[in-house]
């Protein structure tokens, strides 16, 4: 073993990395949860935020589908699919925004999307950013989404 890195071993002149593979049972035990103090405070008034925090990966899902929009048509799929990016900032600080750091819950429902819209869309670029930061969502990833649903085979729509 390496003296200032107790996991890297010296083997035959190569350095192999000591690694140890989870269960089932380790992976699904870990604490993953992720959560970032949202300042509010320039509309607000000093030390007023929200607590956003990171998406599950079925809630990152359930997120994405709501951006898709299928429209009838004439297709093999029966329509054109497209992004649905209205409101698509709001949607996510109202899934994302919760009432504490730790085990927090939801301050917002889907359906309070359509208000959050109508706020100050700086401050909900704000809350945006934290939340697709903490969720590790990313503008590729949007496309990829669109991309997949667009290959998916014709049963249903669903991409699962």
């Amino acid at each position: 073993m390496d003296d200032e890195n107790p996991a890297v071993e010296q083997l035959d002149g190569a350095i192999a990395l000591a690694v140890k593979v989870l269960t089932g049972a380790e992976f699904l035990a870990i604490e993953d949860d992720d959560a970032e103090w949202a300042d509010l405070s320039r509309w607000a008034g000093d030390g007023k935020g929200v607590w956003i925090r990171s998406m599950t990966a079925d809630e990152r899902d359930s997120y994405e589908q709501s951006l898709i929009k299928q429209s009838q048509g004439r297709s093999a799929r029966g329509g054109s699919v497209e992004m649905d990016l209205r409101n698509a900032r709001a949607k996510l600080v109202a899934r994302c925004a919760v009432s504490a750091e730790v085990d927090g819950v939801r301050i917002f429902t889907d359906e309070d999307a359509v208000k959050i819209g109508n706020k100050n869309a700086p401050m909900i670029d704000l809350l945006y950013d934290v939340a697709s930061r903490v969720s590790g969502i990313r503008k590729e990833d949007l496309d990829e989404v669109l991309e997949d649903f667009e290959d998916s085979p014709a049963e249903g729509g669903s991409t699962a």
